[in-house]
């Protein structure tokens, strides 16, 4: 190989990287745009539709305000995100395309968004559940509206799993899935350890709170004062405290099982 053509394969792949930062740049911004303004519209429309506490700013145009904001933003940034996703999908025909760091970084990145708010819609939605299963008022819990809390929460647990599901699958189209090698492993290594970590991290928390819970109620009951529960609202801490051990036994076995 002559010295030209090893400058000229440097700066075809110096431009492929320049290529792939900009088109996977511009999705996962697009991206988060996209999930953020569905999430605001959905919170929105819901309390319109049940009556919730958002619309009770004082402003007779709070809606139409919030509604317009939101879908403008949509119709800029899903046209984005399509076309730079269409351009990717042709690419994809190259198998360093598919291979490349910067792809799975992309991709990975993005699925831990979603589980993070997979995770975190899902928190609520169990939180809640147990605290008024536990005789916590709503009020306390500042649940102006039981229907459209818990909808907003399901359909939003829904749309960032099935993204989550969907990224999933790209990845697995991509054939390398598990056997990333060199920086694109890498990628997925850390992936699955801030994954794991995360998981395992929150349901140590959970059962940690759990026992504080039984332990102060215990103490109480043999009045003592110092670690009694006093002031706090037990309910509302076992509640918690046992959603977060479910949501995170719940990733760290997901997570468990992709690792192996």
């Amino acid at each position: 190989m002559t010295a030209n053509s090893t400058a000229d394969a440097r700066q075809a792949n110096r431009l492929a990287v320049i290529r792939r930062l900009y088109l996977y740049g511009v999705i996962v911004a697009s991206l988060w745009v996209m999930l953020a303004s569905f999430d605001d519209l959905t919170q929105v429309l819901l309390d319109a539709l049940f009556g919730g506490s958002g619309l009770s700013l004082g402003r007779s145009d709070y809606l139409r305000n919030a509604i317009a904001r939101n879908i403008g933003t949509l119709l800029v940034a899903t046209p984005l995100f399509v076309v730079h996703w269409y351009f990717v999908r042709r690419l994809l025909a190259n198998k360093v395309e598919r291979f490349s760091a910067v792809r799975k970084l992309a991709l990975y990145g993005l699925i831990l968004y979603a589980l993070v708010w997979a995770s975190v819609h899902l928190y609520q939605w169990l939180y809640q559940a147990s605290a008024l299963l536990l005789g916590e008022d709503p009020a306390g819990l500042n649940i102006s509206s039981l229907p459209g809390e818990w909808l907003y929460h399901l359909l939003l647990l829904i749309m960032s799993a099935g993204l989550g599901w969907f990224l999933l699958e790209q990845l697995r189209g991509d054939g390398d899935v598990g056997w990333e090698q060199g920086r694109a492993g890498t990628v997925r290594r850390l992936f699955q350890a801030i994954v794991g970590l995360g998981g395992f991290g929150l349901a140590f928390f959970g059962g940690a709170t759990l026992l504080q819970v039984l332990l102060r109620l215990l103490l109480g009951q043999f009045g003592s004062s110092i670690l009694s529960v006093g002031h706090i609202a037990w309910a509302e801490m076992a509640a918690g405290g046992l959603a977060s051990l479910l949501v995170g036994l719940l990733v760290w076995r997901i997570n468990w099982q992709f690792w192996e």
